[in-house]
C-alpha cells in the first residue's frame, strides 16, 4: 500500500514537471515567430587586438525592441534578458562573417552602452539591420557602409 502510494505521488510529480517543461519549450518557440524579432549574438566586448575565440563567449539568441529595452530569449528553455539600452556607442557596421557564425554572409555588429553603464556588442544578420538599431535608426542611418 506504501509503495503504491509514493508511485502514485511520485507520477504525479514528474507529470507536473513534464508539463512545465512542455510550456517552456512552446513559449520559446513561439517567441521566435514573433514579428519584429531577429535573431542575434550577444556579448560583452574584449577590448584586445581583435576578436580571437578565446574572448568573451556570445550566446546565440532571438531579441526584440519594447521602446528603449532590448529583451534577448536564448537557450532552449527561454532564458529572457531585459537589457535597458541607453544609446548606442557608435553606427551599426558590418564584421567578417567568421567573426559571429550562425548568423549569415554579412552579419552586422552595434555596441550598445546600458543603462546601468555595461557595455553590449549585439551583432545580428544583415537582414536585421534596422531591427538590430531598434530605436536608435540614426545608428544605421550614420553607417558608413551605407
Amino acid at each position: 500500500m506504501l509503495a503504491a502510494t509514493l508511485f502514485l505521488a511520485l507520477s504525479v510529480v514528474v507529470l507536473i514537471e513534464a508539463a512545465a517543461l512542455t510550456t517552456l519549450f512552446v513559449r520559446a518557440g513561439r517567441q521566435r515567430r514573433l514579428p519584429e524579432t531577429f535573431r542575434c549574438r550577444t556579448r560583452v566586448p574584449s577590448y584586445g587586438a581583435g576578436r580571437t575565440s578565446r574572448g568573451p563567449r556570445s550566446r546565440l539568441g532571438w531579441a526584440s525592441w519594447a521602446h528603449g529595452v532590448l529583451v534577448v530569449r536564448s537557450g532552449r528553455l527561454g532564458r529572457v534578458d531585459v537589457l535597458p539600452v541607453r544609446f548606442p556607442e557608435g553606427a551599426v557596421r558590418r564584421i567578417a562573417p567568421e567573426l559571429a557564425k550562425r548568423l549569415g554572409p554579412a552579419p552586422v555588429v552595434v555596441l550598445l552602452r546600458l543603462d546601468d553603464g555595461r557595455l553590449i556588442e549585439l551583432t545580428a544578420p544583415a537582414e536585421a539591420r534596422e531591427l538590430a538599431a531598434g530605436p536608435f535608426l540614426a545608428a544605421c542611418v550614420l553607417t558608413p557602409d551605407r
